[in-house]
């Protein structure tokens, strides 16, 4: 009976091709320490390790003689970790992909490393030494993923980012039809959880610290088109226009970017009618201050934004 599966892998070989693979190690949890004397730092990541063989002999034959365990992929995680430090998750991705690439050239001919961290531990006081609490309000997510030969991939994003204004938002004069039931709204609650990735110029070469600040400004350029002014706020009149004035901001500013994405579902608040309790809630203007969190189904909005070719401009 077994002899015959190389006779049907035979066969299959000549029928099918395989279109795409990969393999490798994931949801790898790492805590690092930096001490600087009685001064130390704290960063939690979880890394996924990908690597793409040259031969696909461990698919078709079950030749597993260039196969890099993911085992080893896990181990080579920490390892790394412990001998160059992480200066950022972008750093940290470059070095993976280097190291898979160089260590195993002639086998591997692409590598990707993502690196996610999920929560920041922030120094409690502000300034302890070595005692801090999560900040759990975004996720910082890193893709680098590298072909032999070639330069690396950078893409850089965030999510759950969960933001909320009370009103200075509006969706007025949109289709009219015998499907719309939604009424015009001169002023709304508006909420979201924030989705972004962004690409990187192959040409870019910064350091974790400069990583870091890009990723800080970012949030930044979101804050101040969703937010606007403490005192008096930003009007939007929709959300794919709010979501163009982040992307266009950041594009404007930040220039080793190449293109940006942005998801924005609309986390709808609908106020309670509570008109038929007069005696209870007063006039109408009292009537907009009690809303029902509805999570699902939302509006979805998603935008690409890129630079315009100079050449053809």
């Amino acid at each position: 009976m077994n002899e015959s599966i190389p006779e049907k892998n035979a066969k299959s070989s000549k029928e099918f091709k395989i279109l795409d693979r990969r393999y490798g190690k994931s949801y790898v949890k790492l805590l690092h320490v930096t001490r600087n004397k009685n001064i130390h730092t704290v960063k939690e990541y979880e890394v996924n390790t990908f690597l793409t063989l040259e031969t696909e002999d461990d698919y078709t034959v079950g030749n597993n003689k260039h196969v890099v365990a993911t085992d080893s992929q896990k181990n080579t995680v920490y390892l790394l970790a412990k001998q160059f430090g992480i200066e950022s998750p972008e750093k940290f991705a470059l070095l993976l992909v280097k190291h898979f690439l160089t260590k195993y050239a002639g086998s591997v001919i692409e590598a990707t490393a993502e690196v996610e961290e999920s929560f920041k531990w922030k120094r409690m006081r502000g300034d302890h030494c070595h005692a801090f609490s999560a900040d759990s309000s975004l996720t910082r997510t890193c893709k680098v993923t590298q072909k032999s030969g070639e330069v690396p991939q950078i893409f850089v994003g965030l999510k759950n980012f969960r933001i909320l204004k009370s009103t200075q938002s509006s969706f007025v004069k949109f289709v009219d039809d015998e499907y719309r039931t939604l009424p015009c709204m001169e002023d709304r609650v508006f909420s979201t959880v924030v989705e972004t990735e962004w690409k990187y110029f192959p040409s870019v070469d910064m350091s974790g610290k400069d990583y870091d600040s890009k990723f800080e400004e970012i949030i930044e350029h979101i804050i101040d088109w969703f937010a606007g002014d403490s005192k008096i706020g930003i009007h939007s009149p929709s959300v794919q226009m709010t979501m163009y004035q982040c992307l266009t901001s950041i594009l404007s500013s930040i220039l080793q970017i190449d293109y940006i994405y942005m998801k924005m579902p609309n986390k709808h608040y609908f106020f309670i009618d509570l008109s038929k309790f007069p005696e209870s809630v007063g006039g109408a203007e009292s009537n907009y201050d009690v809303f029902l969190p509805v999570d699902k189904p939302s509006g979805i909005i998603e935008a690409t934004v890129g630079r315009k070719d100079l050449k053809k401009s």
